[in-house]
């Protein structure tokens, strides 16, 4: 299975960016945005693989429990819209 994953880590819609990694690391062809990481047939072991990917990526700090906390892929996007908002705000 192959998929399209040129990530921008300026990607404007976090969602899509998360959704893709979602789909090459759970081994899908689409993903809905409000459904579990459990109900996909996600572990542990892939939410930590999805937030590795992700942190290379945004260059930011997420880990796997990040991942399950949040649970979906909506979810996810709206942390790391919420993380990056913070890394970019002048102290």
């Amino acid at each position: 299975m192959e998929h399209n994953l040129a990530i921008d880590s300026k990607d404007d819609r976090p969602e899509e960016l998360v959704a893709r990694v979602w789909m090459e690391i759970l081994g899908l062809d689409s993903v809905d945005a409000t459904e579990s990481i459990f109900d996909l047939g996600g572990t542990s072991i892939q939410a930590e693989q999805i937030a590795a990917r992700l942190m290379d990526s945004l260059m930011m700090e997420i880990t796997g429990a990040d991942v399950l906390r949040t649970g979906t892929v909506r979810e996810l996007a709206g942390l790391l819209s919420e993380r990056s908002g913070r890394q970019s705000s002048p102290d």
